[in-house]
């Protein structure tokens, strides 16, 4: 509900217009305290002294959880022989 600045008369939020006396609350600004309206200029409501311009809070810092394994380059590179045999090279042959 919003209330009619010229006649105190209580407007449903839906209607642009009060129905008591006819005043165009298209330009006006509900407080968000008692429900006076406002001209859109106003910082403060002239019914009850609530500040008009209360901007939501900011959001809460969000924070990104790191993925395991991690996505980045794999070890060994692929294309590597990731195996190393032990056994000394016996292809040597002598002459």
């Amino acid at each position: 509900m919003k209330i009619c600045p010229k006649c105190g008369y209580s407007v449903p939020d839906y209607l642009g217009v009060c129905p008591n006396c006819g005043t165009s609350l298209q330009d006006m600004k509900a407080c968000p305290k008692c429900g006076f309206l406002n001209q859109q200029q106003m910082k403060f409501c002239t019914n009850c002294g609530a500040n008009l311009d209360l901007s939501p809070p900011p959001p809460p810092p969000s924070f990104s959880i790191p993925q395991y394994p991690p996505s980045g380059p794999q070890y060994p590179p692929s294309g590597i022989n990731k195996t190393r045999s032990t056994k000394p090279d016996c292809s040597l042959r002598l002459s």
